[in-house]
């Protein structure tokens, strides 16, 4: 994690953040075991690292390579240290995105689901968020990776809907008047009408993005509070990797599938606020892998493809893949 206060660390249930966590290592896993670039001998650095499992995991399946796993919350290093001990190429240590780099450089460096944190700990600015990314491809190795994964904002944001929400499925404290209410953050709730078996309100496809990862939080929910998701656009997070010189390999939005059928199915539908007609959960995130092309390639690519038009955004797919 990035720097988050005091007091929104304290009130974390250590042990309830890091199952949160850890459910979520294997979809990771597979979402980046093949766009890790990693020589033999090499490092991968995952920052934010949390309970440890990603790097465990990674630690596990390569152990020619050294993992280090960086953490600003003391609880979450000594819990990841704990857990995961037995590696000899898996180390854990306090620090934080915008802190110094660590030892030699990496292949790889993983921000998974950090940068929402450093943008809402960071005076809701994408500044901080910059510095980041700098930060963490200043620690790559020439041909290294950075790889991101985090929330992103929906098209059409501000567009107005009906959410409605399963009475039963509704936790105490926890309802989207309750999340309106007591977020940080601005929460647009024009209505709520109470019906037999669903509550219906009235809101933005945006606020109902954010409050559909956050409905089922239990003792988080009040840090959660803090902190804005959809801090980004498509389009933004690929200008900020680009703004860090790094070649995009990998671009693309995807659904969290988990949710979806875990959390959401038969509990939360969406309506246009218009007509009533059903619409899409708004479910997706942004997974984003940069290359660091070595100083002289870099100078030869730029004069070779200066005057090429940048890709357009369905082009960065599978089609701008580079093993």
């Amino acid at each position: 994690m990035h720097a988050v206060p005091d007091h929104a660390r304290c009130a974390r249930t250590h042990a309830e953040y890091a199952r949160a966590l850890d459910a979520g290592v294997a979809g990771k896993l597979a979402l980046i075991q093949e766009w890790v670039r990693v020589r033999p001998g090499g490092v991968i650095v995952d920052v934010g690292t949390g309970s440890g499992g990603v790097a465990a995991g990674l630690a596990a399946a390569r152990r020619d390579v050294e993992i280090v796993g960086i953490d600003d919350a003391p609880l979450m290093v000594d819990h990841a240290r704990t857990r995961h001990r037995g590696y000899r190429n898996l180390q854990f240590a306090a620090g934080n995105a915008l802190g110094p780099g660590r030892g030699r450089q990496a292949d790889t460096v993983l921000l998974l689901s950090l940068l929402h944190e450093v943008y809402s700990y960071g005076g809701c600015s994408h500044d901080p968020v910059a510095r980041a990314i700098d930060r963490s491809v200043a620690q790559l190795a020439d041909g290294g990776r950075l790889i991101v994964r985090d929330f992103v904002r929906p098209a059409g944001a501000d567009r107005r809907v009906l959410l409605e929400h399963v009475t039963g499925d509704v936790r105490s404290g926890r309802s989207f008047a309750d999340f309106a209410r007591s977020s940080t953050q601005p929460v647009r709730l024009d209505s709520v009408t109470a019906r037999a078996r669903t509550v219906v309100y009235e809101t933005t496809l945006g606020d109902a993005y954010e409050y559909l990862f956050r409905k089922d939080h239990g003792s988080t929910w009040t840090s959660e509070l803090g902190e804005r998701y959809a801090f980004w656009t498509f389009a933004e997070a690929v200008a900020l990797v680009r703004r860090a010189d790094l070649t995009v390999r990998h671009a693309a939005v995807i659904d969290n599938a988990w949710m979806r059928e875990c959390r959401i199915r038969g509990r939360i539908r969406l309506r246009d606020v218009r007509d009533g007609a059903p619409m899409p959960l708004p479910l997706s995130q942004i997974f984003l892998v940069g290359e660091k092309v070595a100083r002289r390639a870099r100078t030869t690519h730029t004069s070779a493809f200066a005057s090429r038009r940048r890709p357009k955004r369905h082009e960065l797919g599978a089609n701008s893949r580079v093993r």
